[in-house]
């Protein structure tokens, strides 16, 4: 959707269109699953399975809500520990809401615990990436650049190739 568009509503509406994709893809697995998997997961109930998705989801919102006041009771810290703060605070409350939906929903832990490596995995590709953006590879490119430009190319080929190794 927001492919082809420069500036932040289309990204905004890249990532809302991934977003929904992975809810969709999420439900088409669930009404497809083998009944003997069903009964595993679910207790043979495949209703559950298909509606959470959407319950996460609207659980992620409210623990999104619930990550912005951290951002702000968090606002006389230096900003990004703020927004680390909000981050990683409402993955906390995500996973721990995560938690007692699947329990109240009889579903089985094991969708839990792959939406607690979900969540955990979102945190660190994002301390990596926030690390490669702004820590020491940052500066580690820009003073390549003191002898000339075709090392600040190398450098940063070399550096964006290491950026890729924790999250893969």
């Amino acid at each position: 959707v927001g492919d082809n568009v420069g500036d932040v509503a289309g990204m905004g509406s890249d990532i809302f269109e991934s977003y929904c994709g992975a809810m969709i893809a999420s439900i088409a697995i669930a009404a497809t699953l083998a009944p003997e998997m069903i009964n595993v997961l679910a207790g043979g109930d495949q209703s559950k399975l298909m509606f959470l998705p959407l319950a996460l989801a609207s659980v992620g919102i409210l623990c999104s809500i619930a990550g912005i006041v951290l951002v702000k009771s968090a606002s006389s810290k230096a900003p990004d520990k703020a927004l680390r703060t909000g981050t990683i605070g409402a993955t906390v409350i995500f996973i721990v809401a995560a938690l007692a939906l699947t329990w109240w929903s009889d579903i089985s832990l094991k969708i839990w615990w792959s939406v607690v490596v979900g969540a955990v995995g979102g945190i660190v590709i994002g301390l990596v990436t926030e690390y490669y953006t702004a820590g020491a590879p940052v500066r580690k490119i820009a003073g390549a650049g003191e002898t000339g430009p075709a090392t600040i190319m190398i450098t940063g080929l070399a550096v964006g190739m290491q950026s890729v190794v924790v999250p893969v």
